[in-house]
C-alpha cells in the first residue's frame, strides 16, 4: 500500500489546522505528517521541477528545515526520479507513516495553514486533491497568537493578518467547488463528532471512532510542543469565546473596526454594533510600539530550525 492521494487542511494559523489533522491522522487510512512548507518551496525554487536531478531535489528538501521536522530517515532510493515530484513526495508521506508513525496509509493528510494561499500551486502538484478551509473566529485567533514569538503582535495587525488567510481560503473554496470544505473551528469545539462524521463523507473515508479519541494522530515537533499544547485533548467549548474575557472593550472595538464586515459575512456577531468609532490615537500609537516590540522579540527569540 502506497499514499495515493492527500487532503490539504489550512486556514488561518490559530485557527485549528493541527487539531483537525490530528484527529484525521488517527483515521487507520491517513497519515499525518507535521507541516510540510518544505513542498511547495522546493516546487518553486527548483522550477522547472521535472528537468532536475533527483539528486538536486533531495538536498533542496533535506535541507529544508520544516522537513527536518519530520525526523525521518527517508529512503531515497525509493524515489526514481524527480520528475515525478507527487510521487516522490507521496512516497515520503508513506514512509514517514511506515517508519514514524507505524501505520500504513493511502491518504496524505496535511495540515499546513498556507494550503489555501498555495492551493493553486497544490493543485498543480497534486490533482483532484480535498481542501479543506477551517475559520475561527478572529478575535479568538488574535487573543491567541499576540502571546507567542511569531505572527502579529497587536490587535489592528493581527485583524489584517487574519483578514488575509481568510480571503484567501475563500478564493480557494470558489476555485475548487466540490473538491472544498469549509468547517467552523466553533462548531468542531460544540459538535466534534457530528463536524467530524461531516468531514469524512466529504473526503470519503468511513467514520471511526478513534477519531474522537484524546489520542496524537501524528508526532508534534519539540518546538511547537507549547504552542499546540491541546492537540490531543478533548475539544473545549470554553475556548470559542474566551477572547471576551481577555481582550478590553478597546481590543474588541479595534478588532471590529478592521475586520468586522468579514465577521459580518462569515456569520460571527459583532459586539459593538455597525459605525462604532475605532480607537484613538493613543491606542494606535500604543498598536505600532507593540508591533515593532513583537518584530524585535521575534527575530531574536523566534527561531525553531536552530537545533535541527
Amino acid at each position: 500500500m502506497g499514499i495515493d492521494r492527500a487532503i490539504f487542511i489550512g486556514g488561518c494559523p490559530r485557527s485549528g489546522t493541527t487539531f483537525l489533522g490530528n484527529a484525521l491522522g488517527l483515521h487507520s487510512h491517513c497519515i499525518a505528517t507535521p507541516e510540510s512548507n518544505f513542498v511547495i518551496d522546493v516546487f518553486n525554487d527548483l522550477q522547472p521541477i521535472a528537468d532536475k536531478n533527483v539528486e538536486v531535489v533531495r538536498q533542496a528538501i533535506e535541507d529544508h528545515w520544516r522537513y527536518k521536522t519530520w525526523a525521518l530517515s527517508a529512503d531515497w532510493d525509493r524515489a526514481s526520479s524527480a520528475g515525478d515530484y507527487r510521487a516522490l513526495i507521496f512516497d515520503l508521506a508513506h514512509q514517514y507513516g511506515t517508519k514514524v508513525l507505524g501505520k500504513e496509509g493511502r491518504i496524505w493528510i496535511d495540515h499546513n495553514p498556507t494550503n489555501m494561499r498555495d492551493s493553486k500551486r497544490m493543485e498543480e502538484i497534486f490533482p483532484g486533491s480535498k481542501y479543506i478551509h477551517i475559520i475561527r473566529d478572529g478575535r479568538g485567533v488574535a487573543k491567541s497568537i499576540i502571546p507567542l514569538n511569531w505572527g502579529p503582535s497587536a490587535v489592528e495587525t493581527a485583524a489584517y493578518w487574519w483578514m488575509a488567510f481568510v480571503s484567501a481560503g475563500v478564493v480557494a473554496e470558489m476555485n475548487f467547488g466540490a473538491n472544498a470544505l469549509r468547517v467552523k473551528y466553533e462548531d468542531l469545539l460544540e459538535n466534534f463528532e457530528d463536524e467530524i462524521r461531516r468531514i469524512c463523507d466529504f473526503c470519503e473515508i468511513a467514520f471511526e471512532q478513534d477519531m474522537l479519541s484524546q489520542e496524537r494522530g501524528f508526532v508534534l515537533p519539540g518546538y511547537s510542543d507549547d504552542i499546540h499544547k491541546l492537540v490531543g485533548k478533548a475539544p473545549n467549548r470554553d475556548r470559542i469565546n474566551d477572547w471576551k474575557v481577555s481582550f478590553s472593550e478597546k481590543d474588541i472595538a479595534a478588532f471590529e473596526n478592521m475586520g468586522g464586515g468579514l465577521l459580518d459575512q462569515l456569520g460571527y456577531a459583532r459586539v459593538f454594533p455597525h459605525g462604532t468609532p475605532g480607537p484613538g490615537k493613543v491606542y494606535r500609537l500604543t498598536t505600532g510600539i507593540k508591533e515593532a516590540i513583537g518584530i524585535a522579540r521575534h527575530s531574536l527569540f523566534y527561531r525553531p530550525w536552530k537545533d535541527l
